[in-house]
């Protein structure tokens, strides 16, 4: 993928357990202009790092190297919605030598800092802001939410 006159694009191969790496990345550093706000998406991601790692230290540290006004929106699978459903899915991961960590709600909040979350906070990914409201908004066994830094 190459850059064009209406936006810069990048792909840079990391790890999430390192981002410091990430941050000084000469490509992401040449695509982003970390001096204005800019969105950072944490999709169905930090799922992947075990609480081990201190993902929400490693979240700390991308939040705190955005300007105010930047933005996140986070989802991650819910402990809540079907436990029993979440620890089978948990389990068949582990089995393939895949990390599935499910989070609570308060948890993944957790994640967001001392950012403003947008309304409607931290919520089933399927009733953030829908079109039309969804028939079951805990179906899909994810929180989503979205923050701005002030």
């Amino acid at each position: 993928m190459a850059g064009t006159a209406a936006g810069a694009t990048a792909y840079i191969e990391a790890d999430l357990r390192r981002p410091e790496d990430l941050l000084n990345h000469p490509g992401l550093r040449a695509a982003v202009d970390l001096g204005q706000p800019v969105a950072l998406m944490l999709i169905a991601v930090l799922m992947l790092l075990p609480d081990s790692d201190d993902p929400w230290a490693l979240t700390r540290t991308l939040l705190d190297a955005l300007p105010s006004g930047s933005h996140v929106a986070i989802s991650h699978p819910g402990l809540e919605f079907d436990p029993e459903a979440v620890a089978t899915v948990s389990a068949l991961a582990a089995a393939g030598n895949i990390t599935l960590v499910p989070r609570t709600r308060e948890d993944v909040e957790r994640f967001f800092g001392d950012w403003e979350l947008l309304a409607p906070g931290v919520t089933p990914v399927l009733g953030w802001r829908p079109d039309a409201p969804a028939d079951d908004p805990e179906a899909a066994f994810y929180w989503a939410g979205v923050a701005r830094k002030p």
